[in-house]
């Protein structure tokens, strides 16, 4: 309907697509250009000295912990051993909570060892808290069983929604935005250059 609504002149988008073609061409060089020449590189010292210049930057939004999540069949579960074994740093005590979840429990999980959501925590559990900062504040358990398994998360380490992020949780948001500005920084200066040697062969 276009084809035979329009006229010739209408119809013409030559420009345009030219237009588009350069636009795509020059976006595609710039990437080739950061693939092949531009630093990613980000050092840790550069992302602690932009954490502590933007740490109001960093609230969270919600309740985060460090966890370990274990789900035991009641068959076998030991409530006081295990919540000995979590509590403890000792490597021993360490080496033996993994021993005993590796032959008995259904689930087992340390996160990594990396701060995670509570919901996230709390997902795989018949467990609810409708109040999360009072609970996490009083104590650091949090117990349930139903008619197969016995559930324990135990709370290394807490922060609460409103608080400033750990750096660790941000860490990777802070290097893409770092990343993103050194990006920025070499295009400009890929433009400047390519610009001038433009200028210095009359090409512009």
């Amino acid at each position: 309907k276009a084809e035979e609504s329009l006229k010739g002149n209408e119809k013409d988008v030559s420009d345009e697509l030219e237009e588009d073609r350069n636009s795509l061409i020059v976006f595609r060089y710039k990437n080739e250009l950061i693939r092949q020449k531009m630093d990613t590189t980000v050092k840790n010292a550069d992302i602690q000295k932009y954490f502590g210049e933007h740490r109001e930057s960093f609230i969270l939004n919600r309740n985060i912990v460090k966890a370990i999540y274990i789900k035991v069949p009641v068959s076998v579960s030991d409530p006081k051993n295990l919540k000995e074994l979590c509590a403890s740093n000792d490597p021993e005590k360490q080496a033996r909570l993994n021993e005993y979840c590796l032959s008995y429990a259904k689930a087992y999980d340390r996160f990594n060892d990396q701060w995670v959501a509570v919901d996230l925590v709390l997902k795989n559990t018949p467990i609810f808290i409708a109040d999360q900062e009072h609970f996490l504040e009083k104590t650091r358990f949090i117990e349930s069983t139903d008619k197969e398994y016995y559930y324990i998360v135990y709370i290394r380490d807490y922060r609460l929604a409103g608080q400033v992020s750990p750096i660790e949780f941000v860490q990777n948001d802070i290097q893409n935005l770092i990343l993103s500005k050194q990006k920025l920084e070499f295009l400009k200066q890929i433009e400047k250059d390519i610009y001038k040697e433009g200028l210095d062969n009359n090409k512009v």
